[in-house]
């Protein structure tokens, strides 16, 4: 592969990565470090940067714990070669999560999202869309639980005009459960309106079916995990 390439391995790394000029404002950042474009969190990233830099032109890694929701980190590495620029390249911490498995049970997730899809376009929004792969494996969860989940979180988007749902493994992050690694099924929905009032009592029931659930303003991600 030629160098020139490169550059699109690193705007799709699963680590954030930003790079900062003189004047500390971001110059560039990769896919996985768009949560990091406000400017109070970078602010805060660049004044990290300077701190673990190395003395001379190079590159040093660092290990710590950062967390910026809902990301976790165990380790940094930052770098330069001129006065211009400096880089910072932050390291994906694997998630450590106990399963509740009462209730649990072999489901399809591509299933129980088309039958709460059914419901909902029948009941409130016809305009929704589904981007799967049938090739998904069977996951063990408590349906009625997911299918709550999905039927609040859903109901959350009755005033949006669109909402297109992706269901899909995801690369290049684990989940640790009882010592066991295990792949992520993410599910993504996003529109272009999210009714926020609810999201405590969406949160709870995740919470209490082993789905981690990330909301902003208008979209929502819910992990599963591939277990």
């Amino acid at each position: 592969m030629p160098l020139d390439d490169l550059s699109f391995i690193l705007e799709n790394d699963i680590n954030p990565f930003i790079i900062f000029n003189s004047s500390g404002e971001i110059s560039f950042l990769n896919k996985s470090a768009n949560m990091f474009s406000s400017a109070h969190i970078s602010k805060e990233l660049y004044a990290l940067a300077l701190e673990y830099a190395p003395k001379n032109f190079g590159f040093k890694t660092s290990y710590m714990d950062l967390y910026y929701e809902p990301k976790s980190f165990y380790a940094i590495m930052v770098a330069y070669q001129n006065e211009n620029n400096i880089c910072l390249l932050l390291y994906n911490k694997h998630i450590e999560h106990k399963l509740n498995e009462s209730g649990n049970i072999e489901s399809n997730l591509n299933i129980l999202l088309e039958s709460s899809m059914e419901y909902f376009i029948i009941h409130k929004q016809p305009k929704i869309r589904l981007f799967t792969d049938y090739d998904i494996p069977l996951v063990k969860i408590n349906q009625n639980k997911f299918l709550i989940l999905m039927r609040k979180l859903l109901d959350s988007y009755t005033l949006s005009t669109y909402i297109d749902i992706t269901l899909k493994i995801k690369i290049g992050k684990m989940i640790e459960i009882n010592n066991k690694r295990h792949h992520i099924i993410e599910i993504i929905i996003k529109s272009n309106q999210r009714d926020e009032n609810s999201d405590e009592e969406i949160k709870k029931i995740a919470d209490t079916s082993n789905i981690l659930l990330f909301f902003d303003k208008t979209n929502s991600i819910l992990e599963v995990a591939g277990v």
